[in-house]
C-alpha cells in the first residue's frame, strides 16, 4: 500500500528535496522507508514519515523552528540517534 500524501509546512525543509517516504509493513511493527538525492533530504524524509504516522502531517501548523545535533559511529548509528533525538524533542514538548 502506497503512503499518504506528505503535507509539509511552508520553509520547514531543504527546498532541493521532494517529499518521498512510504510505509512498508512488518510484523512486529512498521518500517519506515525515505529516500532523497542526499543524505540530508533522506533523514529529513524520514523524520517526517515517522511523525506522518504518529499524526497525519496535515492536521499540524509548525509554529518553531528547533536546531538539534545527532552523531553517530556510523550511518545506521547516525539515523538511530537522530530519530531518537526528534522522539526526545516531541516528548519533550
Amino acid at each position: 500500500e502506497e503512503a499518504p500524501a506528505a503535507w509539509v509546512p511552508p520553509g520547514v525543509l531543504d527546498r532541493q528535496c521532494d517529499f518521498s517516504f512510504e510505509y512498508k509493513d512488518h510484523t512486529a511493527d512498521i518500517v519506515l522507508h525515505a529516500w532523497g538525492p542526499s543524505l540530508l533530504c533522506a533523514f529529513e524524509q524520514v523524520g517526517l514519515a515517522m511523525f506522518n504516522y504518529m499524526t497525519p502531517l496535515e492536521h499540524i501548523e509548525a509554529r518553531a523552528h528547533v536546531e538539534f545535533e545527532a552523531s553517530g559511529q556510523d550511518i545506521r548509528d547516525l539515523l538511530y540517534h537522530f530519530m531518537d533525538e526528534l522522539l526526545f524533542l516531541y516528548g519533550s514538548e
